[in-house]
Order: structure tokens, then C-alpha cells, then sequence
């Protein structure tokens, strides 16, 4: 299995040197997906995808917006066993994917990957909160599906709620 990381071009080339020059800007540093081996990964056929999934904890912020955010580390930890390009894809934003709740049965709902600041992102499904009830503190599983190109959601405790 392949890990994603930035490669982070920190020195130009004399060419981009002299290119930001003429046009009397200065060199913005880049940075480009790729892939590396992953030597702490155990990923064997077979395994249960449920024992390598990102695990959550719903915050109100989360639940106000309908939106579950993740950090850079975590999208690229979701994108390990998928394309480089289809990582690319996503890490990109602002794009409209499948997401399946097996929480009880399987039910698609269509999300959407926004790409936020300071590289986080946050996947969008008002009506996955709202049809679920999920609620801050409750703690829930996520993995992409290879197999279908889906996201693969599961809610895996819920926060204790006081009744008034």
C-alpha cells in the first residue's frame, strides 16, 4: 500500500527564478502529491475495513454546519489505498463523492469535499446529521472504499445525552 504526502518545492529552479523575476513576483513555493511506500501500514486481504477506519468525535461546530471536519492528516490517511490521481481529485475539493451510512443498513446519501483553510477539509452532509441525529461527542468511523469509490461511514458510540 501506498502512503500520500506533499512534496514541498522549497528552492527553484534557475528557470523559476527568472521567470518570478520577469514578471516582477516573487517565487511561491509549490507543492505536489506523492506517493511513497508505507512501511506502517499492515493492510492484508481480507482484513476487516472497519479496523482501519478514521475514528471521529463529533463537535458542535461540526453538527451546526453539517459538515464532518478533517485534518490534512486525516484526508491523506482516508486516501491511502486509492490512485494517485483520485487523491488528486479529491484533495483538490469541491467535489460531489458518495457516502454510505452501514451503521444499521446501508443508506447513500451525496456529499460534497470542501477543501478548507489551513488544509483541512470537511465533507458535507447536512442530511446525514440531521437524519441520524448525531449529536456532539458521539464518536463515528470513516474509511473510502476503494471498490466502489465511496466513503464508508459508521456511527460507533454515542455521547451520553443528559434528558431535561
Amino acid at each position: 500500500m501506498m502512503k500520500k504526502t506533499f512534496y514541498y518545492n522549497f528552492f527553484p529552479t534557475k528557470v523559476e527564478e527568472e521567470e518570478a523575476a520577469a514578471h516582477n513576483v516573487q517565487y511561491r513555493l509549490t507543492r505536489t502529491l506523492i506517493e511513497i511506500r508505507d512501511l506502517d501500514h499492515h493492510q492484508a486481504s481480507g482484513v476487516d475495513p472497519w479496523r482501519q477506519i478514521i475514528r471521529k468525535s463529533i463537535t458542535a461546530s461540526d453538527v451546526f454546519m453539517g459538515k464532518l471536519s478533517l485534518s490534512e492528516q486525516e484526508m491523506l490517511d482516508l486516501l491511502r489505498p486509492c490512485t494517485l490521481s483520485k487523491a488528486n481529485s479529491l484533495l483538490v475539493g469541491d467535489r460531489s463523492c458518495i457516502l454510505y451510512d452501514n451503521t444499521e443498513a446501508e443508506v447513500k446519501y451525496h456529499i460534497d469535499v470542501e477543501r478548507g483553510s489551513q488544509d483541512s477539509y470537511t465533507l458535507r452532509c447536512t442530511s446525514l446529521f440531521r437524519n441520524r441525529n448525531l449529536a456532539p461527542g458521539d464518536q463515528v468511523g470513516l474509511f473510502l472504499d476503494v471498490s466502489n469509490e465511496a466513503f464508508r461511514f459508521k456511527i460507533l458510540g454515542r455521547a451520553n445525552r443528559s434528558s431535561n
